[in-house]
């Protein structure tokens, strides 16, 4: 026996839905378990990641304590917010699936923002939480013609998701919070880039797009910069970049960056996050992320490199 609802068929036998008291609980439950460990993220991220997930299990509503606080704080710093169709903006649209997908599996509903602040004008957000993606992006990024292209705003999107799946969201609230958070979140920028090429991009090899990663990932940054310091609508995006240039910078990034002092604020140094891309991008764990057999590829870095490699940088400069 059964009946019609909104289309769907449901058995009158037996079917209940499920009370209040069970569905707190299994809520609860859910938010009880140990927080997922990115691949990518840095053993400093790793072990922070294991701490955290240990108040969550005592404490299961602390997620949803700081997944809320972070929307609060969005609605001081963010006016006109509207979700975007497909039609409005297609590359925008397509990179934000493409890299919630890549990372999370999941489709994502994004947002576009105008900021009410400085620091959100040439910024972006992410949040992952039960299940579900939101992309928040300032539409200024969008108002300044030619100036982040498909591989940029990848690792834009990439990064912020980055943040998402390492639980900075929630962790910031807390004590047990870092400024190396940055490098876990530019190695899922990374990833969605080279990702991005692979899948775009005709012929393209693995070895060339682990180095445009690394490339786009530091051009990324520098533009928001520039963009910054000159202001809004100031920037010709077409003659501002030039990337030959910028290849030729990286090569000697590692020149002279024992001299800067580790960053104590919320973002480490520019030149030390483009020296950890770079590391990043010639290491076996990249290779693995990006579904690749290491064996197959010489001169990567093993996992124990890459590890001292990021442990100098975090306390000798």
């Amino acid at each position: 026996m059964g009946f019609e609802y909104f289309g769907t068929n449901w058995l009158t036998d037996g079917f209940t839905f499920p009370s209040l008291s069970d569905y707190i609980k299994d809520t609860k439950e859910r938010l009880r378990q140990p927080l997922t460990i990115p691949a990518y993220a840095t053993a400093g991220e790793a072990e922070r990641i294991k701490r955290f997930s240990q108040l969550t299990q005592d404490n299961p509503y602390l997620q949803r304590a700081g997944f809320a606080e972070v929307v609060r704080q969005g609605g001081e710093d963010w006016s006109d917010l509207r979700a975007i169709p497909y039609g409005e903006y297609p590359e925008l649209y397509n990179v934000c699936v493409f890299a919630s997908k890549i990372l999370t599996g999941v489709s994502p509903i994004i947002f576009l923002y105008t900021a009410k602040t400085q620091g959100m004008l040439y910024n972006a957000c992410a949040l992952d939480y039960q299940d579900k993606v939101w992309i928040y992006l300032s539409d200024q990024l969008f108002q300044e013609h030619g100036m982040l292209k498909a591989e940029e705003l990848c690792y834009l999107v990439g990064h912020e998701l980055g943040h998402a799946q390492c639980h900075h969201t929630t962790i910031r609230s807390t004590a047990d919070y870092g400024s190396d958070k940055e490098y876990s979140a530019d190695r899922a920028g990374m990833i969605v880039c080279a990702k991005w090429m692979l899948t775009h991009i005709s012929g393209c090899q693995p070895e060339y797009a682990a180095r445009q990663a690394a490339l786009y990932g530091a051009a990324t940054l520098l533009k928001l910069e520039t963009a910054m310091a000159n202001g809004p609508n100031k920037t010709d995006w077409r003659t501002a970049m030039d990337y030959e240039k910028l290849r030729q910078d990286m090569d000697g990034v590692f020149d002279g960056a024992a001299r800067l002092s580790i960053s104590t604020g919320s973002h480490p140094h520019t030149r030390h996050r483009v020296m950890a891309m770079i590391n990043f991008s010639q290491s076996q764990l990249f290779y693995r992320c990006l579904g690749l057999d290491p064996a197959d590829y010489s001169g990567l870095c093993s996992d124990e490199h890459l590890q001292r490699m990021m442990a100098y940088q975090l306390t000798d400069q």
